[in-house]
């Protein structure tokens, strides 16, 4: 899933048209030629580039990026990818289609919660699940009473595309989550004595934590819809899943699911 899917749209449209000013360094730009580009009235283009410029400087300290005067942006500077991942964070922080997706995803908490922490209405609520079924739909998951159903390994998927998106900005894990996944990617290393790269140890450490969170709330994975069989009863399988019995406080029979 692409997570810009999950912003409101001015913040889709700022996000847009920073990527495009950025490609106009040194040079200056009227608004009606991005008023053009962008199909968005020259009004409501004025209003959205204050708010980025507004935000650039308060949330990033970005004060020397781009000026506006009378009708021309002069673009001064170039934002490294960093400041951009940091605004959309921030962006997706203020959107309640990504948090209550997080929330279905994650949470254990009751969904009157959720309502009354943002002070939205339960007939907003069901417009922003009906919002975010639409982006489950190609997964062929829904929300069904407050909760994602469907393919546990997709959903698990779906948190893991979403979370791996933010590069490591914003997650929903505590640092005991975080610390207990790290330490069983060590322990894998060790007991199948294989080495993984950086970069894969830090998947696999997301990987665990998401999968440790879905079966805090009692989402399991179905056997059939594995595509490999595993053998519970082999030794590999019950020393790994007596180690995530201690690692994470599970019954024996999770611990192999």
């Amino acid at each position: 899933m692409d997570i810009v899917q999950l912003l409101d749209e001015n913040s889709k449209m700022k996000i847009k048209l920073l990527e495009l000013i950025q490609t106009k360094l040194g040079e200056r730009v009227e608004i009606s030629f991005l008023a053009q580009k962008t199909g968005i009235s020259k009004f409501k283009l004025s209003k959205l580039i204050h708010e980025l410029k507004m935000e650039l400087e308060q949330k990033l300290c970005l004060n020397d990026f781009f000026v506006v005067k009378r009708g021309v942006i002069q673009v001064y500077s170039f934002i490294c990818d960093e400041n951009i991942l940091k605004l959309r964070q921030h962006y997706l922080n203020s959107s309640l289609t990504y948090q209550l997706l997080i929330f279905l995803l994650f949470s254990n908490r009751p969904i009157n919660k959720f309502t009354t922490d943002h002070y939205i209405s339960n007939s907003s609520l069901y417009l922003y699940k009906k919002r975010i079924n639409k982006l489950l739909e190609k997964d062929h998951l829904i929300i069904k009473k407050n909760k994602i159903v469907g393919n546990e390994w997709k959903i698990r998927s779906v948190g893991y595309g979403i979370l791996h998106n933010l590069n490591g900005i914003d997650s929903p894990f505590t640092e005991q989550q975080k610390n207990q996944s790290d330490r069983l990617v060590f322990w894998i290393e060790q007991f199948f004595r294989i080495r993984i790269r950086n970069s894969l140890r830090y998947k696999l450490s997301l990987f665990l934590s998401i999968s440790a969170l879905r079966i805090q709330r009692k989402a399991y994975l179905d056997e059939a819809h594995l595509t490999i069989k595993v053998d519970q009863t082999s030794i590999l399988v019950q020393k790994l899943a007596g180690k995530l019995k201690t690692e994470y406080q599970i019954s024996d029979t999770v611990a192999v699911k």
